[in-house]
C-alpha cells in the first residue's frame, strides 16, 4: 500500500485543491478518501497538521464604569466656580 507522503509527491498534489475537489471537509473524510484510492492514510501528527484546530477569540470590550467619569465631570465643574 502506498503511503501518503508517497501519494501526495508522486503526484505533485496540491492539498487544497485536493481538499476541493474530493470534498474533503474533515480527517474522516481523508481517511476515507484514502482507502478509495488505496493509499495509507496520514498519521494522526499529520492529520492534525492538515486539519488544525480553528480557535474563536471573542473579542469583549471592557467599558470604564459610569461612576468614575461622571465623578470627573463634577471635579471639572467644581473647579470652575
Amino acid at each position: 500500500m502506498t503511503s501518503w507522503d508517497d501519494f501526495v509527491m508522486r503526484r505533485s498534489i496540491n492539498f487544497e485543491d485536493f481538499k476541493q475537489t474530493y470534498e474533503i471537509k474533515n480527517e474522516t473524510d481523508l481517511i476515507e478518501c484514502c482507502k478509495r484510492f488505496g493509499v495509507e492514510p496520514p498519521s494522526q501528527l499529520k492529520l492534525a497538521s492538515l486539519f488544525p484546530v480553528q480557535k474563536s477569540f471573542v473579542h469583549e470590550k471592557v467599558e470604564e464604569p459610569v461612576t468614575a467619569q461622571v465623578s470627573r465631570q463634577n471635579k471639572k465643574n467644581k473647579s470652575k466656580e
